[in-house]
């Protein structure tokens, strides 16, 4: 069996970066301390084509939140927007669901580091790691990537998607 190419393939991070990275979420690149963004540029080319840096390196951040002290995933991989659903059906939670909302009126593409941020604070409220669900860090990236070209019909289609994936 042929391994998944990922755009968030960790394996080539030591633990130190992996931190770093950690300790970045919700930052933009250009204003992490020049350490991490040394690590970021250095395992740059591994990761193969990226459209968006700063989108890229945000997912990369969060991604590192997942991963044991071995550099494996924890758990199983999940589409983040069905991974918010699960949780949210496991758990009773209003302020999830008001985040998930806040979340949905967010535009990326003016406001890419709150948006990460939003979503970096459901994903601690969810708790998602505790049902043993990984978000798909690649399917994250393009649907954000999509989602970041505001008022296009791409876009409405990704947010329709999370949407029904979310609520119904």
């Amino acid at each position: 069996m042929t391994e998944k190419n990922t755009l968030f393939d960790l394996s080539g991070l030591d633990k130190e970066a992996k931190i770093l990275f950690r300790r970045s979420i919700g930052k933009p690149l250009n204003s992490v301390m020049s350490r991490t963004a040394h690590y970021y540029y250095a395992a740059e080319s591994s990761f193969g084509k990226i459209l968006n840096e700063d989108l890229h390196f945000a997912i990369l951040c969060l991604a590192c939140m997942y991963e044991d002290d071995h550099g494996k995933p924890c758990h199983t991989e999940y589409v983040l927007h069905q991974a918010i659903a699960s949780a949210k059906s496991n758990g009773n939670s209003t302020s999830l669901e008001h985040r998930i909302d806040n979340l949905l009126a967010t535009d990326p593409e003016r406001n890419p580091y709150e948006f990460i941020a939003k979503l970096y604070r459901i994903l601690k409220l969810a708790d998602i790691s505790s049902y043993h669900i990984v978000p798909d860090w690649d399917a994250l990236y393009e649907d954000l990537c999509k989602w970041n070209v505001s008022g296009s019909a791409t876009a409405k289609n990704v947010k329709r998607k999370w949407i029904k994936s979310i609520y119904f």
